[in-house]
């Protein structure tokens, strides 16, 4: 990833936009641009939070075992690997979502644009509907995910804990 995300250029309006309209589209194309910068935060530091803590307590629960194991003492933490390597995939999937997301929400505040400077017809603003209903279905999808991640790191740790 980049420091700058790539800039969409700026539409020039059309002569029968209003001046109302320009200043719409301009809060628009703003809004896209600062769509695109979260996307990449939200992206990076999900990442790092639920890979973090479902990540770590992979290491953790192996270095665990293998002390225990060293000194004759086992336990059975399949079960716990599983929840917290489930709650790894997850996050992933879910921070893939959102960047899904924030780039159809992008791609639909840029057609709003658009749409207000008079450079595109009724198609147009069809098409900026459907991007940002599939925007919130990946938005929506990527909370689900998390949720269910997170779960998988408090699922894995009851079973550690009871493997213990």
């Amino acid at each position: 990833m980049t420091d700058q995300p790539d800039q969409k250029p700026i539409p020039v309006p059309a002569p029968n936009a209003t001046e109302s309209h320009r200043m719409l589209a301009e809060r628009r194309v703003d809004d896209s641009a600062d769509r695109v910068r979260f996307q990449q935060q939200y992206t990076v530091e999900g990442f790092k939070t639920l890979t973090l803590i479902n990540g770590g307590a992979i290491i953790a629960l192996l270095t665990y075992a293998g002390s225990k194991t060293a000194t004759g003492v086992t336990h059975d933490f399949g079960p716990a690997f599983i929840g917290y390597a489930v709650g790894l995939a997850l996050s992933v999937l879910a921070y893939l979502f959102a960047y899904y997301s924030q780039g159809e929400l992008s791609n639909g505040d840029m057609q709003e644009a658009y749409r207000l400077l008079g450079l595109q017809n009724q198609a147009g603003a069809e098409e900026q509907a459907k991007l940002e209903k599939r925007g919130e279905r990946w938005g929506k999808s990527a909370v689900v995910l998390s949720v269910l991640s997170l779960t998988g790191f408090v699922t894995g740790s009851w079973l550690a804990m009871q493997a213990l």
